[in-house]
C-alpha cells in the first residue's frame, strides 16, 4: 500500500511500494515502445489499475542514455490525471516531444534508462526578499518551482548534485523561468516540494 508521510520539514512526499514502483517503470517503458510503434500515445486501461495507480500525483519522467546523459524530461508540479496515466503521457513526451533533444526512435528506446519521480506536496515559501528565501532551501532535499506572471521554472531535488548550493540553485531557476539570474521581484512565487524518484 503507498501512502504519504511527512518529513522532517513538514512536507509530505508519496511512499511508493516496490510493486507499484514496478508497475509504473513498466508503464513508462511500454508508453516509448508503444510511441514509437504507432507514433501516438498510449491511453491506458483504468480499470485494470489497483487504487493507488487511479489517484491522482504530479510526476515527472527523465530518460538517459547507457553513457549517462540526458535525452528526454517531462512532467507537470499538479495534475488532475492519473498517477498511471501522468507517467505514461510525461514518458511519451520526453522521448518524442522534448525540444531540447532529437526525438527517439527504434533500437535507441532499448537501451534508455528511465527515472520516475513523484512529486509531494508543494509548500509556499514566504520571504520578503531573496536572502529569507534562501534560508529556508534544504539542500538535496527541496525541489523548487517558480512562477513570475508568464515566466514559470522548475528544478527537481536531483538537481542539487549540479547545483550544490542554495544561491546557485535559485539563480538556475530563476535562469530556467527566462529571468535574470540577480533579478528579485516581489511578485515572485516560490513553491518547493519533495519528491520519490527511482
Amino acid at each position: 500500500m503507498t501512502q504519504n508521510y511527512m518529513d522532517q520539514f513538514g512536507i509530505k512526499c508519496p511512499v511508493v511500494s516496490c510493486e507499484d514502483r514496478n508497475i509504473l517503470s513498466q508503464i513508462a517503458r511500454e508508453s516509448l515502445i508503444f510511441g514509437d510503434t504507432y507514433g501516438v500515445q498510449k491511453i491506458l486501461d483504468g480499470t485494470v489499475l489497483n487504487p493507488w495507480l487511479q489517484s491522482s500525483i504530479p510526476s515527472f519522467v527523465s530518460i538517459y542514455r547507457h553513457d549517462g546523459s540526458e535525452c528526454g524530461c517531462m512532467g507537470s508540479t499538479s495534475t488532475s490525471m492519473s498517477v498511471a496515466q501522468g507517467v505514461s503521457e510525461n514518458a511519451y513526451r520526453a522521448a518524442f516531444h522534448d525540444s531540447r533533444f532529437v526525438p527517439m526512435c527504434g533500437n535507441q528506446i532499448e537501451d534508455v534508462r528511465i527515472e520516475i519521480a513523484l512529486l509531494g506536496s508543494p509548500q509556499l515559501l514566504n520571504g520578503k526578499d531573496e536572502e529569507e528565501i534562501l534560508c529556508q532551501l534544504k539542500p538535496n532535499q527541496d525541489g523548487l518551482c517558480l512562477q513570475s506572471g508568464s515566466h514559470k521554472s522548475f528544478l527537481l531535488p536531483r538537481a542539487w548534485k549540479h547545483l550544490p548550493t542554495a544561491r546557485g540553485f535559485l539563480q538556475q531557476l530563476k535562469i530556467k523561468a527566462g529571468l535574470d539570474e540577480d533579478d528579485w521581484q516581489d511578485n515572485f512565487e516560490i513553491t518547493r516540494f519533495s519528491a520519490t524518484c527511482w
